[in-house]
């Protein structure tokens, strides 16, 4: 069982920070989201935040990153589906 967990927490520790960030955004946008709009809204806001993030990377800098794109979109996912739980 340690083994697990000593691989798991070197595979986390090196995320580098950029994409640790990206997942908080995401996050954070699916739940004001979900405060705002229906639940069923904020994961296609985030979602939408996300691709426009990049975007605008891809206008101003000509590099937008996917994996940005999709930590932001897990961060969604995750608060989305505790939001949900949490309403069972």
């Amino acid at each position: 069982m340690k083994s697990h967990l000593k691989y798991w927490y070197r595979r986390l520790i090196n995320i580098p920070t950029d994409k640790l960030l990206h997942f908080i955004a995401g996050a954070v946008i699916a739940g004001i989201a979900a405060i705002v709009w229906p639940l069923w809204l904020a994961l296609p806001m985030a979602i939408l935040a996300g691709a426009g993030k990049e975007a605008i990377d891809y206008l101003r800098h000509g590099k937008p990153e996917l994996m940005d794109f999709i930590f932001t979109a897990v961060g969604a996912v995750y608060v989305v589906i505790v939001i949900y739980l949490g309403n069972l």
